[in-house]
């Protein structure tokens, strides 16, 4: 819906808000995307997936997004397919952390390389969506060959249990975070990126300016996304920082949630 050189963009993340851990559109997801494409409003998808993990989703809807936000900001995919990398892992910086961490904690990990994929360091483990083709490790390396990585945006810690506290520690001694994405699954993460500050680059590249900024996200790296936005919306099932963040409350996804956000979009836009 345009104003002049505004616009109402609809920010979407995916996992836990309009996609369930079955892969599978909760009930009410492919009416928003039509009440989207009626009222011509424009939408982004804003998640910590890869870009390939994305692939169903817009085979599967009748229109195609603004643009893509990956990795939790990291990366950033325009409708002309021109990637831009908002943060990289230096190798330098790699190697560094992953040394400092080698053999002293049990969790796996996986890097995720803008040309080379899902990249598993270490000892062969498998996680909770390697079933999915999209999700499967591209290559197994071992910590040697990290150095050879360099266009990392994201690592992620998987069954990190007590190691939390020490990996947080070796992670921001670099200069970067550690953010929760999952329930046991860590993610180191640049500290001056995030899906508020993606959004802001994406459409600034462009030249574009949100009037009215809707989002909607179940967890913790939404929140950003959230302080960037007119009006937010989160879960009754989502963590209670998440959901003091957000401006309305709906029920779980897997119980209506987004057939109230539709409501929404039917009636205020």
């Amino acid at each position: 819906m345009k104003r002049g050189f505004f616009e109402t963009i609809v920010a979407l993340d995916i996992d836990g808000t309009i996609v369930d851990q079955r892969e599978s559109f909760y009930r009410g997801a492919q009416e928003i995307f039509s009440e989207l494409k009626k009222k011509e409003i424009e939408f982004l998808f804003v998640t910590a997936r890869p870009f390939q993990a994305l692939n169903w989703i817009n085979k599967v809807i009748d229109s195609q997004p603004l643009g893509i936000i990956t990795y939790n900001g990291a990366a950033i995919m325009l409708d002309n397919r021109q990637i831009i990398i908002a943060s990289r892992i230096e190798p330098i910086q790699l190697v560094g952390i992953l040394n400092k961490l080698h053999g002293k904690i049990t969790s796996s990990i996986r890097v995720h390389s803008i040309s080379r994929g899902i990249l598993h360091i270490g000892k062969k483990t498998e996680w909770p969506n390697d079933h999915l083709e999209y999700y499967k490790p591209n290559e197994y390396l071992l910590f040697e060959d990290v150095e050879k990585i360099d266009d990392a945006v994201k690592v992620s810690f998987w069954e990190w249990g007590d190691e939390r506290f020490f990996i947080s520690d070796i992670c921001l001694s670099y200069g970067f975070s550690i953010v929760e994405n999952k329930p046991k699954i860590l993610e180191l993460c640049s500290q001056n990126v995030d899906k508020g500050s993606a959004i802001k680059t994406l459409l600034n590249k462009i030249h574009r300016n949100a009037y009215d900024l809707i989002s909607i996200g179940d967890g913790y790296p939404d929140i950003p996304m959230f302080k960037e936005s007119k009006i937010s919306f989160s879960f009754k099932s989502s963590q209670q920082e998440v959901k003091s963040q957000a401006n309305i409350i709906l029920s779980p996804p897997d119980e209506g949630g987004l057939f109230e956000f539709l409501v929404y979009l039917r009636g205020s836009l």
